[in-house]
């Protein structure tokens, strides 16, 4: 009997144990990797474009100090120049344009590395006529005034200028012309924008505004969480190529994962990128036009910076640009506030600028100029033209990626640095092959043929038409490979869609960790369940029933009344987190876990609403009468619900 007990007891806390290690896992899991996703794993992904870019005020320098600028730039890693376009001094009559400025800048950037990100912005005062007080920020009183510019510019400067956005932070009063920032309003200006700049630019990207990180909610600002949603609602997303955010780290680290619509930081970025997928509009990339971490001088006399202060802005932003390479493979050009600012010497952006206002580099600067360009294609999707990929034979080039030769001796090698690769293809109902080897040996994660060539099947499993992301090379030694392709057929099919690579899956190790939780769980539970089925219970059973009894109906009643308090109140702790506080945050060894049955990871109110739900559920079993009590006294309080685990109970409940 004694020994039967023990065992019970020992297979009951490695159940407690192993189920706390699973759940403190997937939350683990949860925080640290929301917004991650394997490139490798789905096609539901922008093509990856160079990251690192500057906000820059070109307008600054004259024909001979733009060239050393660039120069500076280029030397940097840096790929996008994002500079304000200020209409209501180019239009500054109806039709009267003034190019020379833009015609210099346009000039200077010709043959370069680098590309531009024209901000199209500020009305004229003469597109604001149903108003004397006018704001070059307010928008223009009919959006088709702003698209015949927009289209104006877009035709001179098509052939250099690739990216344009629309506007910058109109969910702000500041920058809505000081009126109420509405979304609707917006959304017309970009979709007249939009279709006037893609009928003289073709190949353009629209990249909507750049919301401004903001808790308010109010008619001064508007969340960008709520006013992305806004837009979306409004079908704002057939008139906009990419989105935009401004993910500046305030006063936290890049690793600060909290992702909540209250907290302002780097991560802020992931929840607008739910929005575009909760809309379907995952294909699309979401820019960061402005970040990074302000730090001012400690002897700073000037105004308060508005964007909090860190001591570290070189380690922050090279471990922010780390974490988006590694993690957030949906995210387009990540451009720094800011190159060198227009501002005055005690305006706190120049907190964030990588030259001083004498135009020296900055530690930052450097640390950029020496961080090494990559070499190979690494986490993400690529276009099958892209910088890392060589082809042989006949091949031909177009939007819907490459096609096949029909001479029969097209080949390709793309090299990248990772774990895992796979091709997007376009799969249909025709008879041809890709024949992939990684470093001269057939592909892992290709099936084989009889002759042991790895291959990839073009015939569809539908026999219609399917985009499809197939694996190619997976668990490989992390490092640099080339993967070689032979195609086998398939010209006019334009077979070939993408690349994708991945440094390796980052859930899987919490996977597997919650794997060995579950299992080692349900051992436990089959062998707890087979101990205390051998116990005799009849003894505890009957001198629990006597004491009972002697409690009387007046004891029982206030022993009822006792739990049902004592449980509301661990259910009140668990109260106002997004995610119920069930599991502390550090990271769970699954050993310690399990051997102390989980008690050290668990809150304490957490053991209190588990023992009060028994116990309750005990006497409302065997006292019907005590259970509809409770419920008549918690019934008027239904309206204030208390938390248990991630749903919310009125007590009667």
């Amino acid at each position: 009997m004694r020994r039967d007990f023990l065992i019970a007891l020992v297979a009951l806390a490695a159940l407690c144990g192993s189920l706390v290690a699973a759940g403190g896992t997937i939350r683990e899991r949860d925080l640290r990797l929301r917004g991650y996703v394997d490139p490798t794993q789905t096609a539901e992904l922008p093509f990856r474009v160079p990251r690192l870019g500057v906000n820059a005020e070109l307008m600054l320098y004259d024909a001979d100090e733009l060239g050393a600028q660039f120069d500076l730039m280029e030397a940097a890693g840096v790929h996008w120049v994002r500079q304000f376009v200020p209409w209501d001094e180019i239009e500054t009559a109806p039709g009267d344009y003034r190019w020379s400025v833009w015609d210099a800048i346009i000039g200077a950037l010709n043959g370069r590395d680098l590309e531009l990100v024209a901000v199209l912005m500020n009305s004229p005062a003469w597109a604001q006529t149903s108003t004397t007080d006018t704001t070059p920020t307010a928008p223009p009183d009919d959006p088709a005034v702003f698209a015949r510019f927009a289209a104006a510019f877009a035709a001179r400067y098509g052939q250099t200028i690739n990216y344009y956005q629309i506007w910058d932070e109109p969910n702000l009063t500041a920058a809505w012309g000081s009126r109420e920032p509405r979304a609707a309003e917006y959304a017309a200006l970009l979709a007249a924008g939009y279709d006037a700049i893609h009928s003289a630019d073709a190949d353009a990207t629209v990249i909507a505004a750049a919301l401004a990180p903001t808790v308010e909610n109010t008619l001064l600002n508007i969340s960008d969480v709520l006013y992305l949603e806004d837009l979306y609602r409004l079908g704002a997303a057939a008139f906009m190529d990419a989105a935009a955010a401004k993910p500046y780290g305030f006063d936290l680290p890049p690793d600060d994962y909290t992702v909540d619509a209250d907290v302002l930081n780097f991560s802020r970025i992931v929840l607008l990128r739910e929005i575009m997928l909760k809309y379907e509009h995952g294909r699309a990339a979401l820019w960061a036009s402005n970040w990074g971490w302000n730090s001012l001088p400690a002897d700073w006399t000037g105004a308060p910076s508005l964007w909090g202060s860190t001591s570290d802005p070189v380690g922050y932003t090279l471990g922010a640009l780390d974490r988006a390479d590694r993690e957030w493979a949906w995210l387009g050009g990540m451009i720094l506030q800011h190159w060198q600012p227009d501002a005055a010497p005690d305006d706190p952006v120049w907190g964030f600028s990588l030259l001083t206002p004498e135009g020296d580099p900055t530690p930052l600067l450097s640390a950029l100029t020496n961080r090494p360009p990559a070499a190979a294609a690494f986490n993400g999707q690529y276009t099958p033209a892209n910088a890392y990929a060589r082809y042989s034979g006949v091949w031909t080039f177009g939007e819907l990626g490459a096609d096949i030769g029909w001479i029969n001796d097209s080949q390709l090698d793309f090299d990248f640095v990772g774990s895992s690769v796979a091709l997007l293809v376009r799969q249909d109902d025709y008879l041809a092959f890709l024949y992939p080897t990684i470093d001269g040996q057939p592909a892992n994660a290709a099936p084989r043929d009889p002759n042991g060539n790895a291959f990839i099947n073009l015939k569809s499993g539908s026999l219609l038409p399917e985009l499809n992301l197939v694996p190619v090379g997976r668990d490989l030694p992390f490092g640099s490979h080339t993967l070689h392709i032979v195609a086998d057929r398939g010209w006019d099919r334009w077979a070939l869609a993408g690349f994708a690579v991945s440094s390796g899956d980052l859930a899987a190790p919490y996977n597997r960790q919650i794997g060995v939780a579950l299992v080692t769980a349900l051992v436990s539970a089959v062998s707890a369940g087979i101990a205390f089925a051998r116990l005799d219970w009849s003894p505890l059973t009957r001198r629990l029933a006597g004491v009972w009894r002697a409690l009387g109906g007046v004891g029982q009643l206030a022993i009822s009344v006792i739990t049902s308090l004592a449980l509301m109140v661990g259910m009140l702790l668990t109260w106002g987190d997004a995610v119920p506080a069930l599991f502390r945050r550090e990271p769970i060894q699954l050993g310690l876990a399990i051997v102390t049955a989980g008690v050290i990871y668990v809150q304490p109110h957490v053991i209190l609403t588990v023992i009060a739900c028994l116990v309750l559920f005990v006497i409302v079993y065997h006292r019907v009468d005590l259970g509809l009590l409770l419920v008549i006294v918690y019934a008027p309080f239904f309206l204030f619900p208390v938390e248990l685990w991630r749903f919310a109970f009125p007590m009667s409940e």
